[in-house]
């Protein structure tokens, strides 16, 4: 037929047309991806202000480090004398990941969790300040001791909260420990941490006392609060324990937690606040403690392991209480430090001391309200 195309000459079908294309557009893909900048969206950018809060001039730091929490931190970036501003790049932010910023300055270091959940770039400032190692302004607004029995043991934490009050503001920090408190005699395996502004417990090296009268923890204790907990385990297979020791600071309030309730307490001079609502501690209080003066109490009996003070849904670690965002760090004698926490935090509130005290005295006194409006 004139006309008719040779079968070599026809165009190709849209199949086969399709089979020669592809190899091409996956070069061309390939080759595509290559030329993007992978990390452009996952990366992220610091920018840094310092500030002297002491002189209220900016400030200067000797180091600054950037830790990758979610890799056990890990350094991902570091400068060295800072004044004024600095800026860290080519974060890798992948996932999501959690960072610390810590800058040192005078031997202190000031911590603050970065998280890029805004964006990939981060605007901060850090505020430093002078360091003394003068004590003077140094207040413990409340301490919380809890003691729980398991089996044969007593496992103790204690947590004091502490307040700088000092004008102009300073650290205090001293090499030898600015934050003294007692432990029984031979103990070695205990640990300490702090927490401030940042939440964030970091662990803390402590040393004996050179008159023997106690420890010191190497705490630098920044303007504001400062909460320092201390955990350990004593003997219990005797169902007998003595706590004996002597306040160092001045405590207008002493409050010790005791789980399970059934344990049997004395000492001369507590007030027994009765048993919380739900039953699982007893709470006893001591007023206006006053600095070198010792304290007792004698604890024995009791079942042999107290209940789980808060929900399994919220004590594993992970911070996954809806009242708190809580950062576990590694803590070779507890692993959860931060339960105490947020028990002892709860029971800093008022509302729960008036539920503490026995029904039969909130009668008491509310029969002498009435009498008094007659």
């Amino acid at each position: 037929m004139t006309g008719q195309l040779e079968p070599s000459q026809l165009p190709l079908c849209r199949d086969d047309e399709s089979r020669k294309l592809r190899p091409s557009i996956l070069t061309f893909v390939a080759a595509f991806l290559l030329l993007i900048p992978a990390a452009d969206a996952q990366t992220g950018v610091v920018r840094a202000t310092i500030v002297n809060g002491t002189t209220g001039e900016p400030g200067s730091v000797e180091t600054v480090t950037l830790y990758d929490l979610a890799s056990g931190m890990e350094p991902v970036a570091f400068v060295e004398e800072v004044s004024g501003s600095f800026t860290l790049e080519n974060i890798d932010i992948a996932g999501g990941r959690p960072f610390l910023l810590q800058a040192s300055s005078g031997g202190v270091s000031y911590n603050e969790q970065i998280h890029f959940a805004g964006g990939p770039e981060i605007e901060t400032t850090i505020t430093v300040y002078d360091v003394t190692t003068e004590s003077e302004d140094i207040e413990i607004r409340t301490a919380r001791y809890l003691i729980r029995r398991e089996h044969d043991q007593l496992r103790i934490d204690k947590l004091f909260v502490v307040e700088n009050t000092s004008e102009p503001k300073r650290t205090v920090y001293h090499p030898e420990g600015a934050f003294r408190f007692a432990l029984p005699p031979g103990s070695e395996e205990y640990s300490v941490s702090a927490s401030s502004a940042s939440g964030m417990p970091v662990p803390q090296t402590a040393s004996p006392l050179a008159d023997g009268s106690g420890y010191a923890a190497e705490t630098a204790l920044k303007p504001g609060i400062t909460d320092i907990a201390i955990s350990y385990v004593e003997d219990y297979s005797t169902t007998s324990y003595h706590l004996q020791e002597q306040a160092f600071y001045q405590l207008p309030e002493l409050m010790v937690l005791v789980a399970p309730a059934d344990v049997e307490v004395a000492g001369e001079g507590w007030e027994s606040l009765g048993p919380e609502p739900q039953g699982r501690f007893s709470v006893f209080r001591l007023s206006n403690v006053e600095p070198g003066n010792a304290f007792e109490l004698e604890l024995s009996g009791g079942s042999e392991h107290a209940q789980e003070l808060v929900s399994s849904s919220s004590s594993d670690g992970s911070g996954g209480s809806s009242q708190m965002n809580v950062t576990t760090l590694p803590d070779p004698l507890r692993p959860q430090l931060w339960i105490l926490v947020l028990l002892m935090g709860a029971a800093l509130a008022y509302g729960l001391l008036a539920s503490l005290i026995p029904t039969d005295q909130k009668q008491s006194d509310k029969v002498s309200r009435e009498r008094g409006k007659h």
